[in-house]
């Protein structure tokens, strides 16, 4: 079974001549469409923030998700700080519902 989510996936101190190799393996390993910004620091490093949709498929949770994204940025940048958040889009319930009640 598959449930879809959105993720956040924050990537602290990246040397400028890897952000291109953790672009592709954020994508590989959670969402070949996840938007990528980045912003530079004072060090020479950046900062890079992915989000977008996915699905985890065969019982993988978010924990799961976020260990594996972890290992494939650190294989690139040892060390690097990464946070992920993620919302399952599915059976949410709804905030506010308007209009007439179907009689």
């Amino acid at each position: 079974m598959s449930r879809l989510y959105e993720f956040n996936v924050d990537v602290f101190g990246v040397p400028s001549d890897r952000t291109g190799s953790v672009t592709l393996a954020v994508q590989e390993e959670i969402s070949d469409t996840a938007e990528v910004e980045t912003e530079k620091k004072e060090d020479q490093t950046y900062d890079m923030f992915f989000s977008g949709d996915t699905l985890l498929c065969g019982g993988e949770g978010d924990e799961e998700a976020h260990a594996r994204v972890k290992a494939a940025v650190q294989k690139i940048v040892p060390g690097a700080k990464v946070v992920s958040r993620w919302r399952c889009l599915e059976d949410l319930p709804w905030d506010n519902v308007y209009g007439e009640e179907a009689t």
